[in-house]
């Protein structure tokens, strides 16, 4: 099920909100067994507007952190607006990894 989910959401990333068949409810749990498959810690969702969030995410790229991650920087405080990244937004998954776990610096 989640395979076919990702295959939907590659093709029309919206596609998915507009198929009558999908029972949102049933996916909650498909979802958090993604977030635990090996080499990820963590699994969260949020709602499109995270601006209470959005001064420790300036913080956080004028430090660096973001790494060789290009674009969190170049889409700055887009990233608390995602809606303004992806129209018709309803919720952000967000998939937890840290390199310290496999080894990396």
């Amino acid at each position: 099920m989640m395979r076919t989910m990702q295959e939907k959401i590659s093709k029309d990333p919206l596609q998915i909100f507009k198929d009558p068949a999908v029972d949102f409810t049933q996916l909650a749990e498909p979802i958090k067994a993604w977030g635990n498959e090996p080499g990820f810690q963590d699994i969260s969702d949020a709602g499109p507007e995270m601006t209470k969030v959005e001064s420790g995410l300036l913080e956080w790229l004028s430090k660096g952190y973001h790494g060789e991650m290009d674009y969190m920087a170049k889409q700055g405080a887009r990233r608390t607006h995602p809606v303004e990244l992806l129209p018709g937004m309803l919720c952000v998954i967000s998939r937890v990894f840290s390199p310290q776990f496999h080894g990396s610096r």
